[in-house]
């Protein structure tokens, strides 16, 4: 048994075994209860598809939902010096938010600037170098799984992980050769410059990446943190390993692109951009194998090929 630290509670699972026998038995095998009742099988609802976003929202309305979540939750040990710096604020637990005209400009100031100060150590991370030397590719979990040591709360590295995504588990955070999985981003291309959405760029895996399972690479927005969305005839906004469409060169490596129009002939291996959407990349690798962790592997950085 486990004990929440939280009253809100989100279970997630992600499938690897697309076959329909792996679905069906997690289907058959959740079953939940309140404590000390007889656990029951759930009833997972399919072929809905709502729109659901993680994105956090700004100025003044972050605020509002920051107080609503300090209503429904206990204060940790570790909370309450926030707390402390909350409630001259008109943030605090039990009262209600009720900021005046000045509070308010003020709050939603404060909201833009964390969020720009949040968005600099998402793209130059201080506390950390990048995982292979050269490039601009990084390590995503910088932290342990709660997030607090013996000597501090790992606020950076929570920062940039919890703005950018949602979630982490042990193996995400702590992955073993053959088990878990490694999340690798970047922000910049191979001149160091910021990845931009009106220019094409291509990212030159070698061969034989070192996984148990699988690859993927993952197209994100920069301004929403959700998987991108490249227009009304959405286009996926992944590629991996497994996809039989892709396009390998004779030695095994494989071209992928990201730009606002594919290279012709490699509309396999392409994800589009649009407008001045910017975007960043998860490089996901489902049972890294040694190679990754004595860094005989490395990915090269994207190149511009307009």
């Amino acid at each position: 048994m486990v004990q929440s630290a939280t009253n809100n509670v989100k279970i997630a699972i992600r499938i690897l075994d697309t076959s329909p026998e792996s679905v069906d038995t997690v289907k058959s095998g959740l079953k939940l209860a309140w404590h000390g009742e007889e656990p029951q099988s759930s009833t997972p609802i399919i072929g809905a598809d709502p729109v659901w976003s993680s994105t956090p929202p700004r100025g003044l309305a972050f605020w509002e939902v920051l107080h609503a979540i300090i209503q429904e939750e206990p204060v940790r040990t570790e909370d309450k010096a926030w707390m402390a710096m909350l409630k001259p604020l008109g943030i605090e637990k039990g009262q209600p938010f009720e900021p005046d005209a000045r509070q308010t400009a003020i709050l939603t100031r404060g909201a833009i600037m964390g969020e720009l100060m949040a968005r600099n150590m998402q793209t130059n991370p201080r506390f950390t170098e990048p995982w292979w030397e050269g490039t601009s590719w990084y390590k995503s979990f910088d932290l342990s799984v709660p997030q607090i040591t013996e000597e501090r709360v790992e606020l950076d590295e929570r920062a940039v992980w919890f703005y950018e995504a949602v979630g982490s588990s042990e193996g995400m955070v702590n992955p073993q050769p053959g088990v878990g999985q490694v999340y690798m981003t970047t922000k910049r291309d191979s001149n160091g410059d910021l990845l931009r959405a009106d220019r094409t760029y291509r990212l030159s895996l070698p061969a034989d990446v070192p996984v148990a399972n699988f690859w993927s690479l993952t197209l994100y927005s920069s301004e929403t943190r959700r998987p991108y969305d490249n227009g009304p005839e959405l286009t996926d906004a992944s590629l991996d390993s497994r996809m039989e469409q892709l396009k390998v060169n004779e030695d095994g490596s494989v071209d992928l692109f990201i730009g606002p129009e594919a290279p012709e002939g490699m509309e396999s291996n392409h994800m589009a951009t649009v407008g001045d959407d910017g975007w960043f990349v998860y490089f996901r690798l489902y049972g890294p194998e040694e190679p990754f962790f004595d860094k005989s592997f490395a990915l090269p950085d994207f190149e511009p090929v307009d």
